[in-house]
């Protein structure tokens, strides 16, 4: 069962996600997130040393900003998929499978024994993903591609026919599925710094394993091969802001395609690899 301390800390985390853009501009002002969560000092010493031994939160950035680590970003995100899991299941369920029928939030709410705020940002994500259809304020109905979703929890993804895309750079080896036919390479310029490297991987990856349309897996590609060039760069008294415009654009460009979740670690590794570079805080 949680408790009060728990229950405490995640609403801080939670917030605090939020606020750095999930992870993506991970520094934020300790004093002003306190005030909008209207927690007080006595409430806070242990909700701080909760998080930071847990190894959620970090100190190690300028005062008073608090900072969500890669370990808190990958819990939330963790925690939102199971959420997103457990109200589409319920639809799911109430419906019938039904694509015609619809489940009320009435129905919902203590199916998944969420509050109706949460559902409702959750609903949110999944009608934006295609998952469901909220044609009226209280009432969701579940799409074939929901369906598909919920039928497939714990099945192995289907292959077709040995198709193969292989990232490869220096030591770091990986494999996704792609379309037809399809066997790629990714070549990246390396810089001296591992970690940079393997976010660059990690998204050109995504971009290429996600089954966009051609002119936004172009799109996706440019923007991160961009951030690449940048990092081998000469620094300039502007650089800074060039990656950090860079980045925004990534990220935008990301969000529009439905890929930030899954985009967003490794943009926030990024950042740090910049913000390290020039000497910002």
């Amino acid at each position: 069962m949680v408790n009060k301390l728990q229950e405490l800390s995640w609403r801080y985390l939670e917030k605090l996600y939020e606020r750095s853009e999930q992870g993506l501009h991970s520094d934020v002002d300790s004093h002003k997130l306190q005030a909008e969560l209207g927690f007080s000092h006595d409430e806070m010493r242990p909700i701080y040393d909760y998080l930071t031994n847990k190894g959620l939160i970090s100190w190690d950035c300028a005062a008073p900003n608090v900072r969500i680590t890669t370990t808190g970003i990958d819990t939330m995100q963790n925690s939102y998929e199971q959420q997103e899991t457990r109200v589409l299941k319920a639809i799911y369920e109430l419906s019938e499978q039904n694509t015609a029928k619809f489940v009320s939030f009435q129905e919902l709410l203590p199916a998944v024994g969420m509050s109706d705020r949460d559902v409702t940002g959750i609903c949110k994500g999944l009608e934006k993903d295609g998952y469901i259809e909220w044609p009226a304020e209280d009432l969701v109905t579940i799409t074939r591609k929901g369906i598909h979703a919920i039928d497939s929890l714990g099945k192995p993804k289907e292959r077709t026919g040995g198709d193969s895309y292989y990232t490869s750079i220096g030591t770091i080896t990986g494999g996704a599925q792609v379309g037809a036919g399809n066997t790629q390479n990714i070549q990246i310029n390396q810089t001296n710094n591992p970690e940079f490297d393997q976010a660059i991987a990690a998204l050109l990856q995504i971009v290429n394993s996600s089954g966009l349309p051609n002119d936004e897996i172009e799109e996706l590609r440019d923007e991160v091969n961009k951030l690449n060039r940048l990092a081998l760069s000469e620094p300039k008294p502007d650089s800074f802001e060039k990656a950090k415009f860079r980045l925004d654009k990534a990220k935008l460009t990301f969000e529009g395609t439905k890929l930030l979740v899954q985009a967003a670690p490794y943009l926030h590794t990024i950042y740090e690899y910049f913000k390290a570079k020039y000497s910002l805080g």
